[in-house]
């Protein structure tokens, strides 16, 4: 996989019960190393390294190789069979 970073940016997203959770475990504005990321159709899901958790992306900004990057648009992320339309 390439060099995915996610930033914690967007502490105020996500159900409340999220926010209080991903507020316990990570920092405003650090930056996290990516192990993986599972898009499906109505959620992605983002597990960070170094973390027993999984995390709702719309928490995250990202970064792919030092550049902007959406993972909801990479099909490599997809977990499901999708035809495109």
């Amino acid at each position: 996989m390439a060099n995915i970073v996610a930033i914690f940016s967007c502490p105020e997203n996500g159900r409340k019960y999220e926010q209080e959770k991903v507020q316990e475990l990570l920092v405003v504005g650090q930056r996290y190393d990516v192990e993986k990321i599972a898009v499906y159709p109505y959620s992605t899901e983002v597990y960070l390294k170094g973390f027993d958790y999984k995390f709702n992306s719309v928490f995250f900004d990202f970064e792919k190789d030092g550049k902007e990057y959406d993972p909801t648009r990479d099909k490599s992320n997809w977990t499901w069979q999708s035809q495109i339309y």
